[in-house]
């Protein structure tokens, strides 16, 4: 007997709402709907009697199970949306979530004035614009910050970290943009270590961008699975073993480091806890500003005179964090996100 559309959906539908409500397994199921078929979500209205081949419904089903077992969607199909993009993502690896989106956009919005009206000492072009802004993205998970930016500032140089293998690898996976961003590794929270990697990759990336000889030993040489659990890249940029990067060069830095207390554990849902990295989530009762305190020094050192940082933040600790910043110099502002929480933090420099 044939499958139809109508009666596939109303199964799968049946199957999640036990665990997920009625409205959310209609958006699952629609997810997954037009990830196997290859069809518009609303065929179930316009075409409720088209059959269905029968090794893709049987595809569509197993999808269905690992849902019932409260698998997240995104790391059951292996893929998530994020700013118009299609990203990797697997276990291991943080699901890209809507308020980064609103991050991204909002750190879009305010770098294109910029660039657009400030001078800057980086990289100028003939006129007021930079040529090359300089991005950095600690804390990257997917990479989806990174290559978003990379992709919207096509001239941009983009340096992502992070502390995850697995992480890393995913993004350094992906193929969003022709401009691809670097990717390392480096333990944010050793700020020290941190500020020397970046500024290390940050002069290798420029020595490449302007045409200086870098074969040999100034080689760019970012992360890989061969790489895997190294910090940084290798070999020296000069003979002194030294950076030859100037700090202060970054038109733009952006997170979305652990920020969850451990104690906010039981408000978060089984689907999360179960399935998707507590590196990448969760913070210590005893000091869960510590990722924003190690945040604040590199900015210090890293954000140009006119640069901005954005970074998002746990909603109950919003003034808490802005004061990590402010007590090192900068101007803080708190951005509610779309369910009207103080969610994102912009960080800029005193005029």
């Amino acid at each position: 007997m044939a499958t139809i559309i109508k009666d596939t959906v109303k199964e799968a539908r049946g199957r999640l709402e036990g665990l997920y409500g009625r409205q959310e397994a209609e958006a699952l199921v629609s997810m997954v709907f037009t990830a196997i078929f290859g069809l518009p979500s609303y065929y179930y209205s316009t075409e409720p009697g088209m059959e269905l081949p029968d090794d893709s419904v049987g595809r569509f089903f197993s999808c269905v199970s690992e849902m019932e077992k409260g698998r997240p969607v995104q790391y059951v199909l292996g893929e998530a949306e994020f700013a118009g993009h299609v990203f990797k993502v697997r276990e291991g690896v943080l699901i890209p979530r809507p308020e980064t989106e609103e991050l991204f956009r909002l750190a879009v919005s305010d770098l294109r004035g910029i660039l657009k009206n400030v001078p800057s000492e980086a990289f100028r072009s003939s006129g007021d614009a930079l040529k090359e802004p300089f991005i950095m993205d600690f804390c990257t998970g997917s990479g989806c910050l990174a290559w978003s930016l990379a992709d919207f500032f096509k001239d941009s140089v983009v340096l992502a970290c992070d502390l995850s293998d697995d992480a890393l690898e995913i993004a350094n996976a992906q193929n969003i943009s022709s401009n691809r961003p670097v990717f390392f590794k480096c333990n944010v929270l050793d700020a020290g270590s941190a500020l020397s990697v970046a500024e290390e990759a940050l002069s290798r990336e420029t020595g490449n961008l302007s045409g200086k000889d870098c074969s040999g030993p100034c080689r760019l040489e970012a992360w890989s699975p061969q790489h895997s659990g190294q910090d940084g890249f290798r070999g020296p940029c000069s003979e002194n073993g030294e950076s030859a990067c100037v700090r202060g060069k970054f038109d733009l830095i952006v997170s979305n480091p652990p920020y969850v207390r451990e104690s906010e554990k039981s408000l978060m849902r089984s689907n999360v806890l179960d399935y998707e990295p507590e590196m990448a989530l969760f913070v210590d009762d005893e000091d869960p500003l510590v990722f924003y305190k190690a945040l604040s020094q590199l900015c210090s050192e890293l954000l140009s005179q006119s640069g901005i940082a954005y970074f998002e933040i746990n909603e109950a600790l919003g003034e808490e964090t802005s004061s990590v910043f402010r007590e090192s110099g900068f101007v803080t502002r708190l951005i509610r996100d779309i369910n009207g929480k103080d969610r994102i933090l912009r960080v800029c420099r005193r005029d």
